[in-house]
This record gives C-alpha cells, structure tokens and sequence, in this order.
C-alpha cells in the first residue's frame, strides 16, 4: 500500500501568549492560529477567521515561547492529527490540531524582551521531538 502525505501549512496571527507545560520530557505548547480569509471584492469584501489549534513540541516550543505574544504573526508546517480521550464523566472528546514542524517569523520586528537577541528567521524541529510519532501502530 502506498504512504499517504500528512501536511498542513498556515499563515496567521497567534490568539494567546505563548505558554508552554511539560508534556514528559519535553516541553509543549499549545496556542491557536487565527488564519483570516478573504473574498469578494469593493463593498461587498468578506472575510471569515478559522481558529487552528496548534501543538508545538521540545525547543520549537521555547522558541515560541520566547519570540511571539498574541498577535505574533508566523508561518508554521507540521502534520495533522486528531486526539481523543474520556472525560471524568465518561464522555468522549476529539480534538484535531496541527502538530507543528517548522515555523518562520513573518513580524519585521521580534516580539521578545530587548536584552535578547532576534530569532532566525526560520527554524525547524526534528521528528523526534513529537513523542507522539513513537505512538503510531505502523
């Protein structure tokens, strides 16, 4: 059987302040992307905002947390995936959100405190910084 292709690509301005938890090991973020679409055109321009929850793993999460606030506007790449779990109650929750993989700062100026120095302007995880890669049954 052929592999499939898991890849999710936005632009878009962050809803929250960073703020990243340890999820084991590693440190998580979890922050939603608001990703505006436009169309039509003169008086009749109409936009729409989709909320994309993002999850963001190990040091690509610290970058985060160090460079962006609300507002931040970033391109990110990753991979989509959907969470389930049960509740106390017994009821079940899904959740789908794009594990990102690769993030590049799109503000000309960084959001960060003055004492530390810009990011690069790209950066990039690795694959094993997602422990849910190891989860997988294939």
């Amino acid at each position: 059987m052929a592999r499939g292709v898991n890849s999710c690509t936005f632009i878009g301005n962050l809803g929250a302040d960073p703020e990243s938890k340890q999820g084991g090991n590693n440190t998580v973020v979890n922050v939603s992307l608001a990703v505006n679409e436009e169309w039509g055109t003169g008086d009749d321009r109409k936009s729409k905002v989709e909320w994309v929850p993002l999850v963001v793993w190990g040091r690509l999460a610290e970058v985060m947390e160090q460079y962006c606030k609300k507002g931040s506007k970033i391109y990110v790449q990753g991979r989509w995936q959907t969470r389930d779990w049960e509740d106390n109650e017994g009821n079940k929750h899904y959740r789908t959100e794009c594990v990102v993989r690769e993030m590049l700062f799109l503000d000309s100026t960084p959001q960060s405190d003055n004492n530390v120095s810009p990011p690069p302007p790209a950066f990039s995880a690795s694959e094993s910084l997602s422990p849910a890669q190891d989860d997988l049954p294939f």
